[in-house]
Parts: structure tokens; sequence; C-alpha cells
């Protein structure tokens, strides 16, 4: 299975691309993969700051002047002779790195930033040497520069003997053309062919007309050029011997410097990539995931940052199987998370408000559409029982497995057995599992396992379309119906299938639906009470008698109104275990109402994860921090925030 393309790792790097300018930046991209040491993760990380304090200070860090010389050092490490403008190229990139090394001395360690002094002779020789189109400059040595003058007078004096000439022949008719041309390196006169030559003949026109002619009387002055020529030619040769010498013995170097060049860009992209998509650093902890307002970063590069809902996850448990409809970003919340983990190996900052991750070995993605089951003629269900057994053969303590609607492509219920053994097959492999699903059995199966949780992206009943925003704890519905007249499918033939299943499967959601409007109640009166209890730890202050009283008749109150509830689920759900829950509630309402009798002794020490009673209404609730002078408690699956004054020891 490619993890990378499916979960748009190699698109990321795309991204990160597009920060980048330098052959030798584009090569380090390519090289970036999620396996790092968490030493190097977090020198990274510490190296993107350094970076960030460069910039933010007002320097400028310019990697777009670079020339691409990759092929050059390739050839330079060979000891092998390069072009002129190669050259010239070697000594603009050092050119450049001198002023890169200037901004960021200092700010980065020695070790990924090489100095650049060994080169200083070599990249004044190069300058000194050729012009910027690779050519040797007019004084590129004494003796090139002697040697040029000379070839130039000669050359001048040969004109002179060649214009004369041209008159002379053009009068008595003699030249096919007015021209001083060239032929095998000897200036030439065309003249007809039907003349006697007057000269050394150098070749012919392609219809035989013009004979080309040295005349007799340059040959002596012209065999001076050639021999200037040809000594300029070694002269030239040698200037360029030395400095590929020069080049070849400090190619080492330049490559190391060449190589640091690629990392510092891909750290500066980096950089780019924080600011620019609003990145956090993430944690690492053993045994949570934590992530707030996280956004897969290709899907923002595509859609935009305001229109991608932003993903709210908090995990304390292994395993986590989310429901939901449809398109309703159970496969984007498997990337998202995934992505953030392979980010996370690989140094990057992710895109979030917060994010603390494990270390998985291994991150597994199973069951995501992949073109190449169909290629190799496989079903879909062969094909991910294939990656299934390749999981369970290398999944190792820690690892990560993403699994895309499990098992879905076979008998519900049968998919629903081998998924839930797969998943406690992982779990007792000490691995983390996070998959979606539609399968009702699963479902249930989750529900009822102390070590795993389902998970539910929600779904508007008003607009009828999905939020993309998930609940821990909590079935999802497919909600198929709604979705499928949404996509156009007639009522008609919608109302058709929703008289098929009535009384099976739908059966269960009616319930969940039931439950959740059960739910959307005590979360109104949960409200409601904390708005009350605000009110009533304020007037404490003034009066604590009154306090009491008025937090008496709250609990009351609260106590006839839950009590009123339980008796709507009992006549409205016969299940054994729904009765159950509503004794238990009913039994925490009891307590609650002899809270006066046990205010005795405050908290003497706020430990977070210790169970306090909370004054003045007396239920247990355990402490998750402290903040300032206020205390936020969880109460069921709730947090609120109440001054740390209102905690006093259990007895």
């Amino acid at each position: 299975m490619n993890v990378l393309d499916r979960l748009e790792y190699t698109e990321l790097k795309k991204i990160l691309d597009s920060y980048i300018s330098t052959d030798a930046g584009k090569l380090k991209l390519e090289e970036l993969s999620p396996n790092l040491p968490q030493e190097e993760i977090l020198k990274r990380f510490k190296l993107i700051e350094s970076i960030g304090e460069i910039i933010e200070g007002g320097s400028r860090l310019n990697f777009f002047d670079f020339p691409h010389i990759k092929k050059a050092l390739d050839m330079a490490l060979q000891g092998a002779s390069l072009p002129t403008i190669e050259i010239k190229k070697v000594g603009i990139f050092l050119t450049e790195y001198d002023k890169l090394y200037e901004s960021l001395l200092g700010h980065l360690p020695q070790d990924i930033l090489p100095s650049p002094e060994p080169l200083k002779v070599l990249k004044r020789k190069i300058h000194s040497t050729f012009e910027d189109d690779g050519e040797l400059k007019e004084k590129a040595s004494p003796l090139l520069y002697e040697l040029r003058v000379k070839k130039r007078k000669l050359r001048e004096e040969i004109y002179r003997i060649f214009e004369k000439l041209l008159l002379d022949y053009g009068r008595q008719g003699l030249l096919r053309d007015n021209i001083i041309t060239l032929r095998n390196g000897r200036f030439v006169l065309p003249f007809a062919s039907h003349v006697k030559p007057r000269g050394v003949v150098h070749g012919f026109s392609k219809t035989e007309e013009t004979l080309y002619v040295e005349p007799f009387e340059t040959v002596e002055i012209q065999n001076k050029y050639v021999k200037l020529i040809e000594e300029e030619r070694e002269e030239r040769e040698r200037i360029i011997r030395e400095i590929l010498g020069l080049l070849w013995e400090n190619a080492p170097l330049i490559k190391e410097i060449w190589e640091a060049l690629g990392f510092i860009e891909v750290i500066y992209a980096l950089y780019r990539f924080k600011d620019e998509y609003n990145c956090v650093y993430p944690e690492f902890k053993e045994d949570k995931i934590v992530i707030k307002e996280g956004r897969h970063p290709v899907l923002v590069k595509n859609k935009g940052w305001d229109r991608v809902v932003p993903l709210d996850l908090e995990l304390d448990k292994r395993a986590l199987i989310v429901s939901g409809p449809n398109a309703g970003g159970k496969t984007v919340l498997l990337k998202t998370v995934g992505i953030f983990h392979l980010m996370a190996k690989s140094g990057m900052p992710v895109p979030a408000a917060e994010a603390i991750l494990i270390r998985p070995n291994h991150i597994f993605a199973v069951g995501f559409e992949d073109e190449q089951n169909l290629l190799e003629g496989e079903s879909s269900f062969t094909a991910v029982i294939r990656e299934i057994v390749d999981v369970i053969y290398n999944v190792t303590k820690g690892d990560l497995v993403l699994m895309d609607e499990l098992i879905s492509s076979t008998d519900p219920q049968e998919a629903s057995g081998l998924a839930f053994a797969v998943i406690k097959y992982i779990l007792k492999k000490g691995g983390w599992v996070l998959g979606n699903t539609h399968l009702t059995l699963l479902k249930m199966l989750v529900s009822e396992d102390r070590e795993m949780l389902n998970g539910s992206m929600l779904f508007d009943p008003l607009t009828k379309k999905p939020t993309y925003k998930l609940r821990i704890g909590e079935i999802g519905v497919s909600h198929a119906f709604d979705i499928a007249v949404d996509a156009g499918l007639s009522q008609e033939i919608v109302d058709e299938a929703r008289r098929y299943v009535q009384g099976k499967e739908s059966h269960l959601e009616r319930v969940i639906s039931d439950l959740r409007n059960r739910e959307s109640l005590l979360e109104s009166l949960i409200n409601e009470y904390e708005e009350k209890l605000a009110y009533i730890t304020e007037k404490e202050k003034k009066a604590e008698k009154i306090a009491k009283e008025r937090a008496q008749k709250i609990i009351l109150q609260a106590r006839e109104e839950v009590t009123e509830l339980i008796k709507q689920l009992e006549k409205e759900i016969k299940k054994e275990k729904k009765l159950k829950i509503a004794k238990t509630i009913r039994k925490t309402l009891q307590e609650k109402t002899k809270e006066y009798d046990i205010f005795t002794t405050p908290a003497k020490e706020l430990i977070p994860g210790r169970v306090y009673r909370i004054k003045p209404i007396g239920i247990l609730a355990t402490l998750q921090k402290v903040k300032d002078k206020k205390a936020i408690i969880k109460v069921g699956l709730r947090e609120m925030e109440v001054p740390t004054s209102s905690l006093y020891e259990v007895e």
C-alpha cells in the first residue's frame, strides 16, 4: 500500500516545492521522508524558528539568484572537463552563498553552515577570468592580453591588404562577389571559376561557379595570424586547465555547501509553510492524540482556508470508529490524522491550533480508494483483506492504522465480525486504530467494548447536510435517504426505500435520533445549571446562606426535571441497558441531595485527575487542570469552569 500517496503526502510536498527555487533545495525536498528520529525532529523545529527570527528581524534570504550547478558539480567530482559557462555558474553560486552565509552566521549552527572561506581564491579566479557568458576576459592573463592585441593589429593589416585587392580584382571583373570570407581558418576572395586563380585555392561553391582563393600577397601575413591564433588557443586552454584544477580540488567542499544550501532552503520553505498555513509544532505523547482546529493542508490548498471545516479530536483510547453521513468528512478525518503524523515524523509543523500526537514506527492506510487494485484484477474485498494481512504481520506497539470503510464490500454481518476481530488484534499488539464505517453491527460491538470509542460526523437535520464536525462517544447515522434526495434521487423512490427497511436497521437509527433529541434537552439543562451555578457563586461572596438555599432549590428543580425525563425514557425505550442508565442518573441525583452534610474539608491540594466534590451543588467531578484561580472540571463528557474555592475533599 502506498501510504504517502493515499494520505496526500506527495501532494503536500508539491506545496512545499512552490517555496523552493534551487536545484539543491528541490533534491533535498525529494529526499524528505517521515522517518526522522525524535532528536532530529526537535532540531528541525528549532531551525525553523531560527529562520523565522532572521526574516522577522528584517533580513531577506534570497535563494532565487543561485544558479543550478548540479551538472557541473557531478562533472567536477569525476575530474571531467566543464564548459566555461558551467565554470562561471560555479563562481556565481559561490558569490550568492557568501551573501547567504553572512545573513545566517550566528543564527544557525556551524555544523549545517559550512564556511565559504577556503573557496575565496577559486571564486576570485573564476570572476577575474570569465565573462557572464563564459567567454574568457580580455585580461584573463597578461600573455592572453598581449596575444589578443597582436592578433587584432595583424587582422587590421590583413583587412587593409584585402580591401586593396578587392578594388584591383573587382575592376578587372575577376571576382564573383566583392566580399572577404573565411575558408579553413584563412581569409579568401571569391573568384569566378573560369578565372585562373592568383593564389591558394581553399574550396569551391556547391555549384562550382566560385573558387575561394587566398591571394599570394597575403599568405605570409596570414601564416603569422594563424600562429597567433594557435598561441592564443594554447594560452586559453592553459588558463581553463588551471581553474579546472582548482575546481576539481575544491569540488567536495562545494558539494558540501550545495547540500547545505538545499537543506537550509527546505527549512526556509517549512517556515513559509508554517506562516501561511497557521501551523504549530506538534508535541509527542504515547497515550493520547489531540488535534484542535486541524486542517488537511492539501484540502486548504485546493479549497481555501475558510472553506475547510477544522477538525477537533481528543482521543485517550487507542481505537476510534467513526460513522455518520456519506460525504460527511469521515475519510478526510482519517487523512488529516494520518498526514499530521507523517508531517510530524518529517520534522514539519502542522496546520492546527494545537496538536499532541503519538510517534508510530509505522503508519498503515487500509482500504482507501486505489486504482492499482483494479489494474491487478482484484475484488475490493480481496484487496482490503490482503492489506489487512500486511498490517497483521507488521504492526508493532504504538503503530497507527487508518482504515477507510472497514471491510465494507461483503456481507454486513460477516464484515462487522471480521472488522471487530481485526481491531481487537491490533489493540492487542499495542497499535492504534482509527477507522470509519456504515456497518450497524460493528458500531454496536464498538459501543460495548471498553477499549474502543464510537465517533459521529454530525448532520444538520434542518438543512439536511453534513456539518463535517466530529462528536466522540456517539454512534453516527448514515442519513443515506436525506443525502440521496439532496443528490437528485426522486422522493418517490426514497419513500419506497424507507418502507422496505422499516422495522429493521432503521429502528436503530430512530433510537439514535431519539437519544440525540434527549441529549440536546439534557445539554440545555446543563447549560441552564451552569448559568445558575455562576450566579450562585457570585452571590456566595455576599451571602453564603442565601446561596445555599438557592443551590438547594436548583437541585430540587433539577431532580424534578430529570425524574420526569427518566419517566419518558422508561416509557419510550424499553431496552434494559437504557433503564440501567436512567437508574444511575436517579442514584446520582439522590446523592446530590446530601451535599450539605459532606462539605467538611476544602481541597488541600489541587491535583489533576483527582475526584473532588463541587460546592454548592455537591456533584463529584474530575479535575482536569487549574488556570489562575479557576478549576476546569469534567462531569461525564462535559467540562466546566468553577472557582478553585468550590472544590472539597471527598469524604
